[in-house]
């Protein structure tokens, strides 16, 4: 099966909305002007010597997503075009981005990288970390940072959808992340925020995000899907509530990226029968996806 074969069947089981990153880390260039050719776009490199190379030799328009761990002294090299920055992992890299997107008057998008595999080779904030920093106010004054999401994605790309429901839940106010951003999300789409305990006000409501699953409004459950992210329990117990609610199982997409270790196939870590997460997903349709679920 050539290359332009399997975009394409990639690209068949993919819901409308959702975009295709393809990692081309350690393939030639020539590689990925074959998939650019197939119509491709959007790639992600792990190491930014190599990211450099390839942006000098091929297409323009190509959106560039940093997906390996990116040290402070190298940012500087990506800054003047990576779109995407999915690793970061520390307040000092976040500093430096600030810094030279600036530099280069630019915004770049990135992404928080969590540490929640409790494996001394994963790297990232862990969740007191993550919840301090942002707590702290520090991002709020970054201008040429923007931290990205699919929520954020989807509020900003309403024609790409229809209605939308968001269901997340903290163990408390004080665990609360992303604060605010709640009050744009509520004016694009319907938001549950749930606590686990406490008492319940106009901004939250009491129980786990489950409780809630069944009282979803849809006028066409057929045609819904569901992302779901979390705890393998949380996303057990919230997929039992889908279907219950009528969803259907390609519909449902649940991520498997906490397995992932040397994210090329070769340490077997995220290996779950004939399946390698990181090169199969690690994003699956619960079709597949329920087969890898702890």
């Amino acid at each position: 099966m050539n290359i332009k074969e399997r975009l394409n069947r990639i690209l068949s089981t993919l819901p409308k909305g959702v975009q295709l990153v393809a990692v081309s880390k350690f393939h030639p260039a020539e590689r990925l002007q074959e998939a650019y050719d197939a119509g491709q776009r959007i790639f992600g490199e792990s190491r930014p010597q190599e990211m450099v190379a390839k942006y000098d030799v091929l297409p323009k328009d190509i959106e560039w997503h940093m997906i390996g761990h990116l040290q402070t002294n190298k940012v500087k090299y990506i800054a003047p075009f990576v779109t995407m920055i999915s690793s970061v992992d520390s307040d000092r890299l976040i500093e430096e981005i600030e810094k030279q997107a600036a530099k280069n008057n630019r915004t770049i998008d990135i992404l928080l990288e969590v540490h929640v595999a409790q494996e001394e080779t994963k790297s990232g904030w862990s969740e007191e970390e993550l919840r301090a920093y942002l707590a702290s106010g520090i991002l709020n004054n970054m201008a040429h940072v923007r931290v990205r999401g699919v929520i954020s994605y989807f509020a900003e790309h309403e024609n790409e959808r229809k209605d939308m429901t968001i269901i997340t839940g903290f163990k408390s106010a004080n665990d609360i992340l992303f604060k605010d951003d709640f009050p744009m999300w509520r004016q694009k789409m319907n938001v549950i925020l749930t606590l686990d305990n406490g008492a319940e006000t106009e901004a939250h409501k009491i129980g786990l995000v489950t409780k809630y699953i069944p009282d979803l409004q849809l006028q066409d459950v057929s045609k819904a899907a569901a992302i779901v992210v979390g705890p393998p329990a949380m996303m057990r117990f919230s997929v039992k509530g889908l279907l219950e609610r009528g969803f259907q199982e390609e519909n449902i997409w649940i991520s498997h990226e906490r397995k992932m270790c040397c994210g090329l196939g070769k340490c077997g870590h995220c290996k779950v029968n004939d399946t390698y997460i990181c090169l199969d997903g690690p994003v699956f349709n619960y079709t597949k996806g329920k087969t890898l679920i702890d």
